[in-house]
């Protein structure tokens, strides 16, 4: 992606004609489900909640709080 390409991205975000969801797919973000901080996807880790349960990633700030 350009740096033109992704201005245009940023300029339609915040004329809101695409998403919050939209743009974080776009550029490979994830929302921390403990925190709610916006991470790069490949920042962030696996977490086992109980067993049975399921995973899913969380932050590296909070994986570290456990």
């Amino acid at each position: 992606m350009t740096k033109n390409e992704a201005r245009i991205l940023v300029r339609d975000y915040m004329n809101g004609n695409m998403k919050r969801k939209e743009m974080m797919n776009k550029f490979e973000l994830k929302e921390c489900p403990l925190c709610d901080g916006i991470e790069l996807e490949e920042d962030m880790e696996y977490h086992k909640w109980d067993l049975g349960e399921f995973e899913e990633k969380v932050c590296i700030s909070c994986r570290e709080d456990e």
